[in-house]
């Protein structure tokens, strides 16, 4: 084992994004989800088809606040939970924490977990599609508002957190990104479902979650997993980014509790309901 690297299990781990009896296929997959977990049935729910060229213009869009984004973590873990790889990170208790908000707005919300959803091809397994295009991975950082003790509390309130995606396109010339680098040896310790691996090596979020320079698509959503938990809002970066076709190989040797590669942990489609999609930049 690298000295870098330490494996373990995490036989005694739950998640709050993590419910235990949902799947993506079969009895218990995501059409059957409203009936396992009624909320996931409510009108407002995510993923959905996005088109910029029916975005409402920038003027109406919130405005975003980041703070303590570089501060390194204290500890950082890859987690498999069977469904999806996620990525946590502590801080020391009483030490400034990533923080993110709207302006105008008091509530703050910090940082609650990143997490991957994939396909079996480059073409599928976004869950949100951009001008009709579905892509080969999608990233979703979830942040939690600062008034609950924890991402699980949060979790369970409308509008306890907030969701920020970003969607990759698989590209054999691919430069590695510190993301990339990140995750690249920590993903072949964690193919068996519960099993995580801490890294020793720490990354602050900078490094790893890019900061919508590009603007950013948001609408009303919820949470992609059960219990499908309405969020504050949805953003979905409008810059698609780069994954090397090799580390996506590395995420579709996953696998999840019946020892089955994970291969389409993605929702299908929701409808829009009437909801609005706007257009927005960012503050730093």
């Amino acid at each position: 084992m690298s000295a870098a690297l330490l494996v373990f299990s995490m036989m005694a781990v739950t998640s709050c994004l993590a419910q235990e009896d949902f799947s993506y296929d079969g009895e218990n997959g995501p059409y059957n989800w409203a009936k396992l977990f009624p909320t996931c049935g409510t009108r407002q729910q995510s993923p959905v088809a996005l088109d910029t060229s029916e975005a409402v213009p920038e003027k109406t869009a919130p405005r975003l606040h980041w703070k303590f984004w570089s501060r390194r973590p204290t500890w950082q873990q890859l987690h498999n939970n069977g469904h999806t790889a996620m990525l946590h990170s502590k801080w020391r208790e009483g030490e400034d924490q990533p923080l993110l908000w709207f302006t105008g707005e008091k509530e703050r919300y910090t940082f609650g977990v990143v997490l991957f959803h994939w396909g079996d091809r480059y073409n599928s397994g976004t869950e949100h599609t951009l001008n009709g295009i579905r892509y080969a991975m999608e990233m979703q950082v979830v942040m939690y508002n600062t008034k609950y003790d924890d991402l699980e509390s949060a979790t369970k309130q409308p509008g306890g957190t907030l969701l920020m995606a970003y969607l990759f396109q698989e590209d054999e010339s691919y430069q590695a990104t510190a993301l990339e680098r990140a995750l690249s040896r920590p993903l072949n310790f964690i193919r068996g479902a519960g099993t995580g691996v801490r890294l020793r090596r720490r990354w602050p979020l900078a490094a790893l979650v890019p900061r919508l320079s590009a603007g950013y698509l948001l609408y009303n959503g919820s949470l992609t997993v059960p219990p499908c938990t309405p969020v504050r809002a949805v953003l979905v970066d409008l810059l698609v980014h780069d994954v090397s076709d090799e580390q996506m190989e590395s995420f579709r040797k996953l696998r999840n509790e019946q020892g089955e590669y994970i291969t389409h942990n993605i929702r299908p489609l929701q409808a829009l309901n009437g909801r609005k999609v706007v257009i927005g930049g960012y503050v730093n």
